[in-house]
């Protein structure tokens, strides 16, 4: 087992879609960047991974947020949680493949 840790940097967007925009068959665009920690353990093909961090992002404003990814065979899931200020909580979650064809 291997650990790891490192400081992240990132712009971030997403679509937040609520049962009300979906309705209307809108999405609301989510804009920002994070600045974070993340420690990941890696176990074979298996990587977890948890972080924390701060950012300001449309329609939040200033933020914090945690993650927690795992992912096996080069496959992950990714959820987040995002805090406002005002205590107002926003999840997201993500999957993703990574291609390592570019790395020979």
């Amino acid at each position: 087992m291997k650990t790891i840790r490192m400081n992240l940097a990132f712009p971030m967007a997403f679509l937040l879609a609520s049962p009300a925009l979906v309705a209307l068959g809108a999405d609301l665009p989510f804009h920002g960047c994070m600045l974070g920690n993340e420690t990941s353990t890696i176990s074979g093909s298996h990587i977890s991974a948890e972080g924390s961090g701060t950012g300001t992002a449309t329609h939040l404003g200033q933020f914090q947020v945690t993650w927690q990814s795992a992912s096996d065979n080069l496959v992950g899931h990714t959820a987040y949680e995002f805090t406002a200020p005002n205590g107002d909580k926003l999840t997201a979650e993500t999957d993703g493949q990574a291609d390592v064809s570019q790395y020979p």
